[in-house]
């Protein structure tokens, strides 16, 4: 699916530079808040309205069809709505969406990995908070934080050379948990009514 997302951002910034130079730099999808509004939304239309001194609507309906008429937008789109004040509601055709699958056969194992851009990574997980309420939630964070960190983070998404760091957290002080009740009853010894 990341190539159909390039594809479709390139044909995207390539509408917007003809509809404005040096907006190109806006080509962006986001994801709905509601399904039904399709896959993704563009709301460049909106930015560039003002500036144009134009109508969103007017401008999302060129943009709509800079897109429809891409070789980009022929492939990998099914239908392109405008809403409310200028939105563009993107949907996509089912090979679009099929098309993830066909990356994680080609790409097999190396599938989901970072680039190696020999930054540091850092996982961190766990916060009880001492001086709040301590329950069965913290327990449960902290292993799915550890799980978490080993089997998708630290194992998929990072290239060989990427140096990971590690960090379970009880507020930066491993003895934090172990001082909460003491802390708790002077807290509550020095309460003022």
């Amino acid at each position: 699916m990341q190539q159909v997302q390039d594809d479709l951002l390139a044909a995207l910034a390539t509408a917007l530079e003809a509809l404005s130079p040096g907006s190109g730099g806006k080509a962006r999808f986001e994801t709905p808040k509601v399904a039904s509004h399709g896959d993704w939304a563009v709301t460049a239309a909106m930015q560039l309205a003002k500036p144009l001194g134009r109508n969103p609507r007017d401008v999302g309906e060129q943009l709509r069809q800079s897109l429809l008429s891409s070789k980009a937008g022929q492939q990998w789109l099914s239908a392109i709505e405008i809403a409310g004040p200028g939105f563009l509601n993107l949907r996509l055709t089912p090979t679009a969406k099929q098309q993830v699958v066909r990356e994680v056969l080609d790409k097999t194992t190396q599938f989901g990995r970072l680039p190696d851009n020999g930054k540091r990574l850092l996982v961190e997980f766990v916060s009880a908070n001492p001086t709040g309420p301590l329950h069965v939630g913290h327990g449960r964070q902290a292993a799915l934080g550890r799980d978490l960190q080993f089997v998708s983070v630290a194992r998929l998404a990072c290239a060989p050379r990427v140096l990971l760091q590690r960090r379970g957290r009880a507020n930066s002080n491993p003895g934090c948990v172990h001082t909460m009740p003491r802390q708790r009853h002077q807290a509550g010894r020095y309460r003022l009514a």
